[in-house]
């Protein structure tokens, strides 16, 4: 397992901050906050120049249209985009509903779908948190019930990311016989309604209703057993936590280096702040942990490419690592930062908030740590 970048990845490292710090830089994240718009999480210019850079067909196979790059090169991407606080449907189209249709999909669903994922040519939103917290999937109470030779839904969704602009929206539900699926809806049908609200952080996300709602797909192929789908959402869970442990490590690193220049720059007593020594310990500790980040960021997205059997501990320790480093690092630069820090003009703020929104996401560093435990027999 490699942790260091080869050539192309460091190619594509570079070129992804290039363009991202061309076209979207964090002011433009603080220009689409303040639009305070019901239905855009995310700039469709942007989006539409990601596509042509070929980034939502990264991960998906080149027998569907994909470039096969994996999901190391996704990361890149991803940590590029933490450090500017972009906002994109890759998390929810790619890593989420892509992931679902590869791991469980019929061929006819990835044939079908795959390929317009890659090529952009639609999104797909996930449902699948039922509380304002992340419990599992063992706490997925939205029914899909089959009747007269269709499946219709029932129940809601919470805090589902990029869902207003979405084509489909892909319901993690249980069936009549308890079992865990995936079903693929037209957004916008018959009997689902949409509430918009904003995060700590100005992003928005939306609850979603189901009143018998008509699937248009049943996501799994028919020589899969209830196991083997249970085992695709973990390890799709698992994804997720990885790559938004990718990109809370990109936000983490641009936090440092920020408070780093400002402790050069900034004089007190005729000295530079960064003298002082009690100043130097808490810098030590912040880059002794995006170290330790690192590498438990590079090592979960390896084992993503490589199938690994640990891929579900390694994404909940990347991603508990990360929650617990955004908050030290974006801590640390908001008081260092002294009274500017928690202004709204000082982008230190806006990294602050994002990271109480991310360690949320998918799991806290307790609900992490708690299912590492049980993964390893404790």
């Amino acid at each position: 397992m490699s942790l260091v970048l080869n050539e192309e990845q460091h190619l594509l490292k570079n070129s992804a901050r290039d363009f991202l710090s061309a076209n979207s830089p964090v002011e433009a994240f603080r220009a689409l906050r303040d639009k305070k718009a019901t239905d855009e999480n995310y700039s469709d210019e942007t989006w539409q120049q990601m596509i042509e850079l070929g980034w939502p067909a990264i991960t998906i196979d080149e027998a569907h249209d994909g470039l096969g790059f994996g999901y190391k090169g996704l990361g890149l991407i991803l940590e590029e985009m933490g450090q500017r606080l972009v906002q994109s449907p890759l998390l929810s189209s790619i890593v989420l509903c892509a992931s679902v249709i590869e791991l469980i999909g019929t061929p006819e669903q990835k044939s079908t779908y795959l390929p317009k994922l890659a090529a952009g040519e639609i999104t797909m939103a996930f449902a699948f948190e039922e509380a304002l917290r992340h419990t599992g999937l063992a706490n997925v109470q939205c029914q899909a019930l089959a009747q007269s030779g269709k499946v219709t839904l029932s129940g809601e969704k919470k805090c589902v990311l990029n869902a207003a602009k979405a084509d489909y929206v892909m319901v993690i539900a249980r069936s009549s016989d308890k079992q865990l699926g995936a079903y693929v809806i037209e957004n916008n049908a018959s009997g689902m309604s949409i509430s918009p609200f904003r995060l700590l952080d100005g992003t928005l996300a939306h609850h979603i209703r189901f009143e018998n709602t008509a699937a248009v797909e049943h996501v799994q192929d028919a020589s899969l057993s209830a196991d083997d789908v249970l085992t695709a959402l973990h390890n799709t869970l698992a994804r997720v936590r990885t790559a938004l442990a990718a990109e809370m490590l990109g936000g983490s690193l641009g936090m440092f280096q920020v408070t780093m220049a400002y402790l050069k720059e900034r004089e007190q007593f005729d000295v530079k702040i960064g003298s002082f020594q009690a100043l130097k310990h808490r810098a030590s500790q912040m880059f002794v942990q995006l170290e330790l980040a690192k590498s438990c960021v590079l090592s979960a997205l390896n084992a993503i490419d490589d199938n690994a059997d640990d891929l579900q501990e390694l994404a909940c320790l990347a991603k508990a690592q990360l929650n617990d480093t955004f908050i030290l690092v974006t801590d640390e630069a908001t008081q260092m930062h002294g009274g500017m820090g928690v202004t709204d003009e000082l982008d230190v703020g806006l990294f602050l908030k994002r990271a109480r929104v991310y360690t949320q996401l998918f799991g806290d560093s307790n609900h992490l740590r708690d299912e590492y435990a049980t993964l390893k027999g404790y």
